[in-house]
């Protein structure tokens, strides 16, 4: 996500020669021990220079009376009133 030539990197420019030397040492070995080092290495770089920032949403809580019809709730956690009646 944060190599110069990533899909996700849309300005394909290095971050910083010690990301993009700690992104080829995590290539460089099949090891675990190795790679765990490595990849710890790029997670410390990327959250000291705020190089990727997460999207937070508010989860979607509904709440209504039975009286309530129609209602359906979306994936995107927006509610949208149509078909929606109260019955009397």
């Amino acid at each position: 996500m944060l190599a110069p030539g990533s899909y996700y990197n849309a300005g394909r420019t290095e971050a910083s020669p010690e990301l993009s030397a700690a992104i080829q040492a995590s290539r460089s070995s099949e090891d675990i021990a190795v790679r765990t080092k490595s990849f710890a290495t790029v997670q410390r770089l990327a959250l000291e220079h705020a190089l990727a920032v997460p999207l937070v949403f508010q989860y979607e809580l509904n709440a209504h009376t039975a009286k309530v019809k129609g209602y359906k709730p979306n994936l995107l956690g927006k509610p949208k009133f149509e078909d929606v009646w109260l019955e009397s």
